[in-house]
């Protein structure tokens, strides 16, 4: 629900404009997949569980962003991928 909010409050504030940026497409995309997911549980036409894992794959790669933008954030990524 909250990806969803937050498409609509920047697709509205962009408008044309927010198809430009690639990380706005990608939350397009997850908040599609997640409604979709949603959809399918509701219909039974999938197994509940291959929607889920899908919506949080794409949830871990909207995680992904925050890391790219937030230094301090991409430090302590980088420490726990060194740690590993």
């Amino acid at each position: 629900m909250v990806y969803t909010l937050e498409f609509a409050f920047k697709a509205t504030a962009l408008f044309r404009d927010y198809f430009l940026d690639r990380w706005n497409i990608l939350d397009f995309v997850v908040v599609v997949c997640i409604w979709l997911g949603y959809g399918f549980e509701y219909f039974d036409n999938a197994d509940m569980l291959t929607s889920l894992a899908v919506v949080r794959v794409l949830q871990v790669v909207r995680l992904l962003k925050l890391v790219r933008q937030i230094p301090l954030l991409r430090r302590c990524f980088k420490t726990v991928v060194h740690s590993i």
